[in-house]
Formats: structure tokens, sequence, C-alpha cells
């Protein structure tokens, strides 16, 4: 049983928008824990099971991961991780209405963060990544132009649901700024709730 006044972060955007390195200074600059739905999901696909065999067709074509199977697997890291810390950050998850659904039943209060930054910023900062070597699951063009499509087609429909419905749990920042001064910001509100 997960504690219902545990707090739910939410850091979204486009693929490439600092979530996980702006999430990561939240860690390190403020103690909050942290896990990444991405991170999650990858070690799940290297599992040799049913679920490690489903996940890892999803992770390898940069798909978003249906609720009946998201919800074990961030429900099991939120259950972990909130026994010593009240407020959690969630880096890249939900994505989707379906996955909001599943967000919703874990005993918490979410708060989500679109962290804004530009396609063509997101784009530029991904393949100077790609480059370096650091996001060697962007080098494929069609899996690096899927992000942006499902981020459009399925993120941004969950991002006017829960501004319109619950404007209170709803912050935007712009995400153009070093990720440290995001990650000041974010602790701000953070600390205000």
């Amino acid at each position: 049983m997960i504690n219902s006044k545990i707090k739910l972060i939410s850091l979204i955007g486009r693929p490439g928008s600092g979530k996980t390195t702006v999430g990561k200074f939240l860690t390190s600059d403020f103690g909050y824990p942290r896990f990444s739905a991405g991170d999650l999901f990858r070690k799940v696909a290297n599992e040799d099971s049913e679920v490690g065999k489903i996940v890892r067709h999803i992770v390898e074509n940069r798909l978003l991961t249906p609720p009946e199977v998201a919800l074990p697997i961030i429900q099991n890291e939120v259950t972990r991780i909130s026994k010593n810390a009240p407020i959690i950050i969630m880096d890249g998850y939900p994505r989707n209405l379906g996955q909001l659904e599943v967000a919703k039943r874990i005993e918490s209060e979410i708060y989500f963060v679109d962290i804004e930054v530009s396609e063509i910023v997101c784009r530029k900062r991904i393949e100077s990544a790609s480059d370096r070597g650091d996001r060697l699951d962007d080098k494929d063009k069609k899996v690096f132009n899927q992000g942006f499509l499902t981020y459009t087609n399925q993120t941004v429909p969950m991002i006017d649901l829960v501004e319109s419905k619950n404007p209170n749990h709803f912050f935007r920042i712009n995400g153009e700024d070093t990720p440290k001064k995001i990650a000041e910001k974010i602790n701000l509100g953070i600390t205000s709730l």
C-alpha cells in the first residue's frame, strides 16, 4: 500500500526537452528520489519473460507502454521509493491518456511539470547527444521521428486535459534555460505544495 500523502512530480515534455537531466539535478541538488519510466521499461525489456518480450518490442520501436503493462511496473517502483520519501520525481510518465488513467490508480497526488522546449531545439539536442554517443536509441531516424509523432499525437492531448481539468496540479516551465536553473525553479514550486 502506497502512502496516500505521497506527491508524484511528473516531468513531461518533448523528446530532448531535458526531463532526465533536470530530474537528475532535482535528485543531486535537492535530494528528491527519482525514477525514469524509460529506464524501468528498458530494465524489464532485458528480462527473459513474457512481459520482457512485450516491453522490448515497445522500447525498440519507441512506442508507449500500454496501461495494463505499465501499472505493475510503475506501482512497484513507487511503492519501493515511497517508504522513505513523501515526494518522488517521475521522469517521463504518464505520456498519454491511457497511462494517465493508470497513474490515477496509484494512491498519491500527481503534479505535472511540462518542460517546454521547441521541437527544433529538442531535435538539435538529441542529434548532438546522439553524435556524442549519449543517445544511441536515436540513431535510427524512423525511431527518432516516432518519438516526436507520439508526443504530438498522444502526449499533447493528455497535457491539454490535465491542464484544463486540474490546473492547480499543472505547471509549465521554460525548458530552454540551463537544466540546473530549471531544477531550481521546479524545486521552488515543489516546496510550495
